[in-house]
Order: structure tokens, then C-alpha cells, then sequence
């Protein structure tokens, strides 16, 4: 991306050169305040074009995180450098199957990290705490496989079996395989796309990705990593040990639960506890088995352990962090409790994330750390060595008011300010400007220093013969989320979402398809059906308030066949939807733990892949047609489209 020329800042202006050289320099922890969010990102980028070494980005938020990701790609930093490590907490406050692919992208970064690649990794700080597999175990268990190799079946279905991956017929979703004659079909847990691996006798003939739901190849390879499909590994040794402490902390809880005369919760949470101890003695993986990782790998284990020696720990607001690791740690503890309470879940001694204080500061003791924030405020357990000011500000929006923002370009310019529009359609900007009469200059295509009077005495003479080009107003084909001022610079970055008034879509969230997508409890009013993700059909009853430890929440009340009732956090409501099935005739409601739900699910999973089979060949015979060409889109259309006011769907996406 074209961005990459804005880098010359970070070495050219005194205030970021300064804290570049202070990193170089040794110091162990470099405060830079006064940047504004959307400039973080910059001096990230620049801090590892720098240094060339790995950096681990610490921040308070999914988005912010994500933010800073994408940001880093439009900087120049290669796409496979970038490594987004998300968080793995939703199997805490929810039943049922984790997302595969969130555990695949974690397991991902980690073996990056173990092998040595040189990468920024960014992560939410609960991601960032939440523990994980030993080094050594993530080393031992994976498998490389490469074209012309020999590869004995038997033995590889093993493997994957010891690695979490379940045999399917067909595989439809990230841990699983298939395996038909000399064709294996694995779904890896760190691929997009899953693999089909093709033998001629013994010898990898083939190795290519493909599309699941048409079961077309999409590309061929010559190597495949296939890391584990959970975050946790299996052994007889492993198993014995957990299951001794969970049987300990079971007998515990059941007898907390027989003093309250809960008799049911305690009945409840002893079958749960004993088949997932069943499971364990046979070394089998099931769906909410990475909340016994504690038992499994005792030992406290996070990413801050797979960081290389020489690593950088940038903190993003460091304040923030700890205040939102504080609320997420008080409402993951009262989720926690009360599931235990109602017998749904072991009430575990064991942590499922590495505490927060004793973790940052060792990181802080052990490792160079930046900490980058807005304003100046003191973090007790983080002393700065050096402390370097940056002024920044977001940048201002104009909401579609294209006239106002040649005008400001025009009054920045005339105050020999450097103007910068990152854009995802440059070539309409170059236009833009061009009709409202302002030179423009696209900076990809610039081929000379554009912040040369920042470059110091000394090396001046190195471009002295080079032309430059500085107070003007350039174009970039790279869609930022956002603009900000580098006032001290003099440098202003301006992108759709302040021209257009656009917003940029976020990375795609695990979502429910089915039913009518619940957004209020206006939504609903007592006696309608509605379906729970895991628990199937019930009746709403309303809202109640629960008081847990002292603390009051609501919950949405849902009832089940046989009085049985399920209380779900008002912050779960994306969990359930309500009922759209044809009028006069009622629905079966399911008893909660039963398994009609599951073998009603397993039957539509069936329909939907004789269904997808059925729209392979329409698709196919509608291909092998003859086609309309249409023109492409004009520049006005462009414009339009980046003024539309609302974030188009994934399936809106997908169409375009």
C-alpha cells in the first residue's frame, strides 16, 4: 500500500526520530504521548520497519486491535507480518461448540511466534491474557505435509484424530476431516479454506484448497502445516493428572450445592462433569473441553511466553487496558459463578487467564516495552524512562460536504501544510482535486522525499541532489478507518470516513442464521416461542433480575419443556431468536439437556448438504451459459457508493 512513503516521517521528525533512537538506544520502556488513535498505527509501523524485530501490541479493545492491524498493512507491513491473536472467551459464557476458526488463528500466531518469525502481533488485552498450550506441546503437535512425499493413511488419521480433528462425511466447518479412499479432506484449523490431500499409492500426488460448499478447487500447494484443531492436547498422563483435580473440585461443589438444597443443580453438574471425565479416560475431544486447560496444562502459560527475548511490548494505553481487563475480569467471574451456581459448569479454582499485574510487569522487567497514549497520565507500574510528546488530534469529519473539504485542503495548504487522502477509490480523489483546482499527486507513484526538511544536518548531504516535494496534497490508494492531524509535523491525513462520512466494515463475527435476529427485549413479549443457539425451543417469560455476589443483572427468562428454565445475561441476547415457524401450528419445546434439539439440527445439517448438492449442478448448467456483459463502474458510481451511509452486510459484500 502507498502509505509506506508516510514512513519517512517516523525517521525524519525530530519528536518520532527520538523515540525511534531511544528504542535503538536500550531503553527499557519509551512513553510516547499525545497520539491519537488512528496515528498509532504509523508509529507502530515505523518503530518495526526500524527495528526489525518482533513486536507484541497490547490494547484495551477487540476493535481497537483490529483497528491497529489493518491499519499496519496500509503502512507497508506485509499482509503474512501482521498476526491479529483474537480472544477465546466465549466458550465461558456460553454452551456448546467453540469457533474453530478463532482457535485455528490463535494457535496460528503462536507456532509464527515458536518458529521464529519476526512479526507485530496485536491482540485485546484478554486475548492477550487468556492461557494456552505449553510451547513444547504446540512443537510436538502438528504435522507438515509435502507434494511427493510419502505419507502413510492409517497413520495420518491417527494424528489428526490426536490432534482434535472429528471424522464427518463431509467436511463443512474448521476441525474436521473426511476421508474417502486415497482422498483426505481436512478442514486445518489455521486454513480459510479447507485442504484435499490426493495419493497416488503412498505419495502425496496433489495438495489444494477448496471451496466446501461447491467442492471446487480453488488453488493447488505444495506444503500444508496442519496445527491442532483445540488449544488444549490429549495424553493418558495429562488426562490422569486433570481428571484427579476435577473429581477433587467436583465432590467440593457438589457438596456446596446439596447445603443449599439445590439438589437438581447438583445432580446437574455431577452427570455433566462425570461424562466429561468419561470422555477424558477416553481421550476423546469434546465441544467444552478447553475449559479444563487448566487441569490439562497446569502450568500458567500465555502468549508473553512464546515471545522471542528481544521482543517489544507496546502497550496501547496502558490505563485503559487495565480498567477494561477489570471489567471484563468482574463480569466473566459473576458469568462464572452463576453458571456454577446453577450447576452448568465446574466451579473451578483454576484460572483461565494468567493474572494481569504479576504478567504486564515481568513483560515490563524482562522485555524493551513502548507505551503509547493520548494523554499524560501516570502508570504506577510502568515507569517510563524516557518520555516523548507528540501532538495529534483525530482528524475533523465533513460528512459528504466535498466543497468544505477542498476548501479546508486549500486554507491547510496555504499554511504550508502537507496534505495526505488516503482513500479506497484515489483515482476519483485525483479527480476531485483536479476539479476543485488543487494540485494533486498520487504517492504511490512518487519516486522522491516528500519530508526532507526533517532529515538532520548531518545526513542532509545523502539527498541532496534529490529533488522533493513538500506543502502539497497527495493521494493514496489506502482506506484507512480513519484521519488525524500530525500537528508538530505538519501533516494532515484525511480519509472517506471524514470525506464521505463511509465507515469501513470490521472483521466478520461468529453469527447465528437462523430465526429473526433478536436486537431488543421490545422485540418480544411474554408467551412467544423462541430458539436458543444451543437449547432449542422454549417460551419467553419475561425479564428478571438475578443478584449474584452482591451484584444485580437481568436476565432474559426462557422455559423448557418440564418447568425446566434457562436464565440468559441481557448481553447474550444475540444467543436467541425468535420463533418464525408457520401460524396454527405450534412447535415441539424441548427439555433443556435433552437431545431432541441436537438430532433436529443434525437433521436440517443433512437437508442443507443435499440441498447444496442440488445447487452445485443448477450453478454448474447456469455456468456452462452464455453471459451479459455489463460496463464498469464509472467514477460517479464510485462516489455514490462511498457515500452510502450504512455497512453493507456479508452477504451484500459478497455479492458485490
Amino acid at each position: 500500500m502507498s502509505l509506506q512513503k508516510l514512513l519517512e516521517l517516523n525517521t525524519t521528525f525530530p519528536k518520532s526520530r527520538d523515540a525511534l533512537s531511544a528504542i535503538k538506544n536500550g531503553a527499557k520502556l519509551v512513553q510516547i504521548e499525545g497520539l491519537a488513535a488512528a496515528a498509532k498505527g504509523w508509529m507502530i509501523a515505523g518503530a518495526f520497519v526500524e527495528t526489525g524485530r518482533t513486536m507484541f501490541v497490547v490494547t484495551y479493545t477487540y476493535e481497537q486491535a483490529e483497528r491497529i492491524a489493518e491499519d499496519l498493512c496500509l503502512y507497508g507491513i506485509p499482509k503474512d507480518q501482521v498476526l491479529f491473536f483474537p480472544p477465546s472467551d466465549a466458550m465461558i459464557y456460553e454452551e456448546g461448540p467453540p469457533d474453530f476458526s478463532v482457535i485455528g488463528e490463535r494457535l496460528g500466531v503462536l507456532h509464527a511466534l515458536s518458529t521464529g518469525k519476526t512479526a507485530v502481533v496485536v491482540a485485546p488485552i484478554n486475548a492477550a491474557l487468556r492461557r494456552t498450550m505449553p510451547r513444547t506441546t504446540l512443537a510436538q503437535c502438528n504435522v507438515t505435509i509435502d507434494v511427493g512425499e510419502d505419507l502413510d493413511m492409517d497413520d495420518f488419521v491417527t494424528q489428526l484424530v490426536k490432534m482434535g480433528y472429528e471424522r464427518t462425511d463431509v467436511v463443512d466447518r474448521h476441525g474436521e476431516f473426511s476421508r474417502r479412499g486415497g482422498i483426505v479432506d481436512v478442514y486445518a484449523s489455521s486454513e480459510e479454506y479447507p485442504l484435499r490431500i490426493e495419493l497416488f499409492g503412498d505419495e502425496i500426488e496433489s495438495i489444494r484448497h477448496f471451496d466446501s460448499a461447491t467442492q471446487r478447487s480453488i488453488d493447488k500447494i505444495s506444503t500444508a502445516l496442519l496445527l491442532p484443531a483445540r488449544e488444549v492436547v490429549l495424553t493418558e498422563d495429562s488426562a490422569a493428572k486433570a481428571i484427579a483435580r476435577i473429581r477433587k473440585e467436583l465432590a467440593a461443589q457438589i457438596q456446596s450445592l446439596d447445603g443449599t438444597e439445590d439438589r437438581e443443580s447438583a445432580k446437574r453438574i455431577s452427570e455433566k462433569v462425570e461424562d466429561d471425565i468419561t470422555r477424558l479416560e477416553n481421550g476423546a475431544y469434546f465441544d467444552e473441553i478447553e475449559y479444563y486447560l487448566p487441569y490439562l496444562h497446569p502450568d500458567e502459560i500465555s502468549i508473553f511466553d512464546y515471545l522471542p527475548v528481544d521482543a517489544i511490548t507496546v502497550l496501547d494505553e496502558p490505563m485503559q487496558i487495565k480498567s477494561h481487563w477489570e471489567q471484563h475480569e468482574e463480569k466473566m467471574m459473576e458469568t462464572l459463578i452463576n453458571r456454577a451456581g446453577r450447576g452448568l459448569l465446574l466451579a473451578s479454582q483454576k484460572r483461565q487467564h494468567v493474572p494481569f499485574e504479576s504478567t504486564i510487569k515481568h513483560a515490563l522487567s524482562s522485555k524493551q516495552a513502548v507505551s503509547l497514549a493520548l494523554l499524560p497520565r501516570p502508570v504506577p507500574w510502568a515507569k517510563a524512562d524516557t518520555t516523548i510528546v507528540i501532538d495529534s488530534k483525530p482528524m475533523d469529519s465533513f460528512a459528504g460536504r466535498i466543497e468544505a473539504v477542498a476548501d479546508q485542503i486549500k486554507t491547510w495548504l496555504g499554511h504550508n501544510l502537507t496534505v495526505i487522502i488516503a482513500s479506497g477509490q484515489d483515482k476519483r480523489m485525483l479527480e476531485i482535486m483536479d476539479e476543485y483546482g488543487i494540485p494533486a499527486t498520487s504517492l504511490e507513484d512518487l519516486q522522491v522525499p516528500v519530508f526532507r526538511e526533517f532529515i538532520p544536518e548531518t545526513h542532509r548531504e545523502q539527498v541532496s541532489d534529490t529533488p522533493t516535494i513538500r506543502h502539497s496534497t497527495f493521494v493514496a490508494h489506502a482506506p484507512l478507518r480513519s484521519g488525524f492531524k500530525l500537528q508538530d509535523a505538519g501533516v494532515m491525513v484525511v480519509t472517506d470516513s471524514e470525506i464521505f462520512g463511509a465507515q469501513r466494515m470490521h472483521r466478520a463475527r461468529k453469527t447465528s442464521h437462523e430465526g429473526i435476529p433478536i436486537s431488543s427485549v421490545l422485540d418480544l413479549k411474554e408467551g412467544d416461542y423462541v430458539v436458543h443457539i444451543n437449547h432449542g425451543i422454549g417460551y419467553y417469560r419475561g425479564i428478571t433480575k438475578l443478584k449474584s455476589q452482591g451484584v444485580e443483572r437481568e436476565y432474559l427468562l426462557l422455559e423448557y419443556a418440564g418447568n425446566d428454565k434457562l436464565y440468559v445475561p441481557s448481553d447474550q441476547i444475540d444467543r436467541v431468536q425468535k420463533y418464525i415457524g408457520g401460524e396454527g401450528n405450534p412447535p415441539v419445546v424441548h427439555r433443556l439437556g435433552g437431545s431432541e434439539w441436537m438430532k433436529t439440527t443434525t437433521r436440517v445439517k443433512k437437508a442443507v448438504q443435499e440441498m447444496a448438492r442440488e445447487l452445485v449442478e443448477l450453478y454448474a448448467w447456469r455456468q456452462a451459459l452464455g453471459g451479459h456483459p455489463f460496463s464498469h463502474d464509472t467514477p460517479w458510481q464510485q462516489e455514490t457508493e462511498s457515500a452510502f451511509p450504512y455497512n453493507e452486510t456479508p452477504d451484500q459484500i459478497g455479492a458485490i
